[in-house]
């Protein structure tokens, strides 16, 4: 778990690919509309056109149009529907090009077909309806080889079988659920899991069955926390085996039968192996003394055997640590801090944390997907967090209802921000955000009680310094998880006529210091010890926190002649960031608000036109482009010819973008020559002339960065 959790998270890269396709979608009975697109590369068209069976024909002359970077054709066909099933569709002219082109084609019956034509296979065979006789047949056979094929999930079942044996028909249920969950949810991508993911949590779910069977008498993981971890674990198998099961051209109805003639062979091969483990069981039996020793050496081989499996399975993300799910590093800290709270809050002590802060993580997780947004949001949550711990530190998590809302807060905290980073940084938002989830929901269910197992009853005095030394390292990395996404403590720049304080932190570290606890004389007189300084800890922790919260206060130093050119470069930085960045924001009336806080009204429309278009230029239409970072590479001295008030600098900077697609991202740097002319506009550095003499465009990789 250890190993597990210490991963770093790697964004992943795709290339680019051309928008070339064709799509066929039947409007009316035998009548498609057809729409064929290709690029248009270095100024060239190529020279491809679809073809389709003798008895359709065209009812429309083609519409032409495009860009420079694309041509479109659209026109009407009439097919009959019936007769195009097991006809072939494809493109001819495609030899000697390196042009993949999508088909699709749709029909009023529901059956959507997809595939990818290259130059070596450029014709797709549209295949026949299935029968309920071959969906009842492939669907059971596929799901029988499903659960009996997999070895890994036979060994998960295996030791299942051993450790929970006499309850093991009521694990059948959650497997079933899982399995269709992840069919499901990877049909309609809300989830989308690599292929290491299932096998690495089947084997970690596996070792920690063994230990507990072994060390601590099968009483740690209770039938109700496995019954979790076998629909979390099912869902994972059930969505690294849908991409098998799925075949394109189905029906909602056959797809809705395909499934459950799967999920019956699924089922019947688990009773097959309950059958086949039970019998081997029995016949072990009658040639042993003592099954409990036997079964007990038969775990041990299995520990071994999953131990070694895991070690196998996780070393490979030390070569390749790119395989790694992109769980950002706020989601860490917030497991670490769930499980340190639910862990250490008593050993023996019945608390609902954990139902807390799945029930508050799911309702955050849904609120995100509707659209709720919080400002700072990461701040607060780690606010709640770091307080929780701090009343851990000091003993005071007997408050019951203080510390069940902070945890529920922290949980809807988490949940909202989870979906709204992945919407905002990775492609498959959704898909991504589940799959975290289920990794992070395995991780607590599973740590949380071999934690508090491992905790001594009687809590000595070297175990209470030790766990507030955890406690302390938690809350240490949690501030500098803080201090890590806000950049720097107090973004104060002397260049500029407005400096921004964190008021709030400083309310918050003056409340510390006048709240913390004192001794004087009466008190040392009476023996009366010093109270614990909760309260004052916690606004510490929550000052750092709140770094980010600033207000804008007039700079008494500010003086626009007299800087030197460092000064000016982080002038010119952050106006040329605050310029790029206003991009970013959607609503256009908060846009122009943005902008024109940074440069001149006479500039402000002609700013807007040129540098949208030139951030995007080339991309495909619903792509979305949002600036990551802006860098002055080289400025000059002052032009001699520069107006009064004013200052015009020659200048060299790029400007760094993110592309993202619906199934990939990517990064564009504009590397931009020219020059900049700075006013002092009412006490504000504006853009109030800019001149480009060149610009690069480079398209580079997400893991580059």
């Amino acid at each position: 778990m250890l190993l597990f959790s210490m991963l770093s998270p790697f964004i992943s890269s795709a290339d680019i690919t051309y928008p070339a396709r064709l799509e066929m979608q039947e409007v009316e009975p035998g009548i498609f509309e057809v729409y064929f697109v290709l690029p248009v590369i270095n100024g060239k068209v190529l020279k491809a056109y679809p073809v389709f069976p003798d008895f359709c024909q065209a009812i429309s002359e083609p519409e032409i149009s495009g860009n420079a970077f694309v041509k479109e054709m659209k026109w009407k066909l009439q097919c009959s529907t019936q007769r195009l099933y097991g006809e072939n569709i494809g493109i001819s002219g495609l030899l000697g090009s390196q042009i993949n082109i999508i088909v699709e084609i749709s029909t009023l019956e529901g059956r959507n077909y997809k595939a990818t034509l290259s130059p070596s296979s450029a014709y797709f065979n549209i295949p026949q309806p299935p029968s309920l006789f071959s969906l009842a047949s492939d669907g059971f056979i596929s799901g029988v080889q499903m659960t009996v094929a997999s070895l890994v999930f036979v060994l998960l079942f295996l030791v299942l079988f051993i450790t929970k044996r006499k309850r093991l028909f009521v694990f059948i249920l959650p497997v079933g659920i899982g399995l269709a969950a992840g069919y499901l949810l990877t049909q309609s991508e809300l989830l989308r899991t690599p292929g290491w993911l299932f096998e690495t949590a089947a084997l970690m779910v596996s070792f920690l069955l063994i230990t507990d069977y072994l060390a601590f008498s099968n009483r740690l993981y209770r039938n109700k926390r496995v019954f979790v971890a076998m629909i979390i674990c099912s869902a994972l198998f059930g969505a690294d085996q849908a991409d098998a099961l799925t075949v394109t051209g189905y029906t909602s109805f056959e797809l809705v039968s395909q499934l459950l003639f799967v999920l019956t062979g699924a089922i019947s091969g688990l009773v097959l192996l309950f059958l086949l483990f039970s019998q081997g069981l029995t016949l072990i039996s009658l040639f042993s003394d003592t099954s409990e020793a036997f079964i007990r050496r038969t775990l041990t081989f299995l520990g071994i055997l999953t131990t070694g499996v895991l070690v196998y399975h996780l070393s490979l993300f030390w070569k390749t640590p790119s395989l790694f799910s992109p769980v950002p590093e706020f989601m860490w800290t917030a497991a670490a801090i769930i499980i340190i709270a639910s862990s250490m809050t008593g050993t023996h002590e019945k608390n609902n944390y954990e139902s807390f802060i799945t029930l508050s993580f799911v309702t955050g997780f849904i609120l995100g997907i509707s659209g709720w947004s919080v400002p700072y949001l990461p701040e607060f949550t780690l606010a709640a967090g770091g307080i929780l711990l701090i009343l851990i530190l000091t003993n005071s998590s007997k408050a019951m209802l203080l510390n069940t809302i902070l945890i529920s807060f922290f949980g809807l905290g988490s949940g909202m921000f989870l979906i709204n980073h992945a919407t905002e940084q990775l492609s498959f938002p959704v898909a991504r955000s589940v799959e975290i989830s289920f990794i992070i929901i395995l991780i607590i269910s599973l740590s949380v009680p071999l934690l508090k197992a491992l905790l001594p009853e009687e809590k000595t005095k070297g175990f209470r310094i030790f766990s507030k030394v955890i406690v302390m390292i938690f809350v240490g990395g949690l501030l500098l998880t803080v201090l890590g996404m806000t950049g720097s403590v107090i973004p104060v720049s002397l260049s500029f006529p407005v400096i921004d304080l964190p008021l709030v932190s400083l309310a918050c570290l003056l409340a510390a210091v006048y709240w913390w606890p004192r001794s004087n004389r009466i008190r040392r007189d009476l023996g009366v010890k010093r109270s614990k300084p909760t309260a004052s800890m916690s606004l510490i922790v929550a000052a750092v926190c709140f770094l980010p919260l600033t207000t804008g206060i007039k700079n008494p130093w500010f003086d626009s002649g007299n800087m030197d050119h460092e000064q000016l470069r982080q002038v010119m930085q952050q106006v040329l960031s605050d310029t790029y960045s206003a991009f970013n924001i959607k609503d256009e009336e908060r846009l122009f608000e943005a902008l024109s806080s940074r440069v001149d009204e006479q500039l402000l429309d002609n700013i807007y036109l040129d540098s949208r278009r030139r951030l995007t230029m080339g991309l495909r239409e619903g792509a979305e482009v949002r600036v990551e970072n802006v860098n002055i590479e080289r400025l000059g001295e002052t032009l001699d010819d520069s107006p009064e008030s004013a200052f015009s600098y020659p200048a060299a900077w790029t400007v760094t973008a993110r592309v993202k697609h619906l199934k990939h991202i990517h990064y564009r740097k504009n590397r931009y020559t020219g020059t900049i002319e700075l006013k002092s506009i009412d006490n504000t550095w504006k853009i109030s002339k800019i001149i480009l003499n060149s610009e690069d465009r480079e398209v580079i990789p997400a893991s580059t960065l």
